[in-house]
């Protein structure tokens, strides 16, 4: 009985929250390649905060801060600028970058 309330109240307050949601019907919806652009920016994010840390602990060579330094001059105009129609150049830039700090991050 209590688990069929409980149910009952989640599923209540997840319709009130969709219910108050502005709807915007002529806003175009995203694409799938602009979702996995953001979600790539903020794998980007993360990795970049671990290399950061890295480097303040001392444990980066000066040939992989100025890999680090270029990957965040390619990536940081594309992950906070706008979001373009079809970002797959992008997204492949975003990635490569996210490979590189994981392999720097990964030899540590």
């Amino acid at each position: 009985m209590k688990t069929q309330l409980l149910k009952f109240y989640i599923i209540q307050s997840l319709l009130v929250v969709a219910s108050a949601t502005p709807q915007h019907p002529n806003q175009p919806q995203p694409t799938t390649l602009q979702t996995s652009l953001v979600e790539a920016c903020s794998a980007y994010s993360t990795a970049f905060n671990a290399a950061l840390d890295l480097r303040v602990q001392g444990k980066l060579s000066i040939p992989e801060i100025n890999s680090i330094t270029k990957f965040d001059d390619q990536v940081a105009p594309i992950c906070n600028g706008t979001v373009p129609s079809n970002p797959a150049i992008q997204s492949s830039i975003v990635q490569a970058a996210i490979a590189n700090l994981t392999a720097i991050k990964q030899g540590k």
